[in-house]
């Protein structure tokens, strides 16, 4: 077993933890209790704890997600290298496909952690880890051959500047109580435009279908998540609140996201190969 992957990530998490646990981010906004849920909670006897049963089960999405997708780019006998201007494309691909699997089973973990315990430490992670995923996306996109204009420039710059860059995103939550939503925002925004232009370039109507399923799953997961107070107004079933409902969204996303970068490295190779 190649450890590269799991080691990324794991200094990824641990120096998000460092920074968290030094009580940099305390007074940092966030949504702590169960006040912030539509779902009721209710008392867990052999666990002993208050807690929301449907949208704390649902969790175990991403770790299911992640796995799956993990052992999918997991090929035997790789050997990674982290010198990405040597490594081939399809060292690359392998490499931020078993990355990508790890961070869905860690963010298992820290979505589980912080739903069961509403801890600020835990919010401020689920918070700060999401925008360095979607990092990982974008920088996964911009090493598709033939991708575009902004995946080229992007493709120029070294992965761990792109991280660093992203990795200082939160610290807007620093400056305004919005600060979040603003990079979280930038962060999909850009990798929204790097799959539509690879598609544009190198996509077919299978690798279509499967970025408007991603996209949909992206709509359906911030939508429902702001309207999981409204609905509980209009909406009686609890195993159904607009939270729970916005992690099914979420783990679709996640699940379509890694389906259409097979497609796109897939079709990539095809057009090399007819060149």
């Amino acid at each position: 077993m190649n450890l590269v992957p799991l080691q990324l990530v794991t200094f990824v998490l641990v120096l998000h933890l460092v920074f968290i646990q030094s009580g940099f981010f305390d007074d940092v906004k966030t949504e702590l209790g169960f006040k912030w849920y539509a779902e009721r909670k209710e008392f867990i006897p052999w666990l002993g704890v208050e807690l929301m049963p449907f949208n704390t089960m649902v969790n175990y999405g991403y770790a299911f997600v992640g796995g799956y997708w993990h052992g999918y780019f997991t090929r035997p006998n790789t050997r990674h290298t982290l010198n990405l201007i040597q490594a081939t494309p399809q060292q690359t691909f392998q490499l931020f496909g078993e990355m990508f699997g790890l961070y869905t089973v860690m963010y298992f973990g820290i979505q589980f952690y912080r739903v069961v315990y509403h801890t600020q430490p835990s919010a401020v992670l689920d918070q700060w880890i999401t925008p360095t995923i979607f990092a990982h996306v974008i920088i996964w996109l911009s090493r598709i051959p033939g991708n575009g204009k902004l995946a080229c420039k992007l493709r120029s710059v070294h992965p761990i500047f792109l991280y660093i860059l992203s990795f200082s995103g939160y610290f807007l939550t620093l400056i305004s109580p919005f600060g979040f939503e603003v990079d979280l925002g930038v962060h999909i925004c850009i990798a929204v435009y790097l799959a539509c232009e690879a598609q544009y370039l190198i996509g077919d109507s299978g690798s279509l279908k499967c970025l408007l399923k991603c996209l949909l799953c992206c709509v359906g997961f911030v939508v429902l998540k702001l309207l999981d107070l409204p609905l509980k107004e209009f909406w009686t079933p609890n195993c159904l609140s607009g939270h729970f409902l916005s992690k099914l969204c979420d783990i679709g996303q996640i699940y379509y996201s890694a389906e259409l970068m097979d497609k796109f490295q897939k079709l990539s190779k095809d057009k090399d190969k007819e060149k």
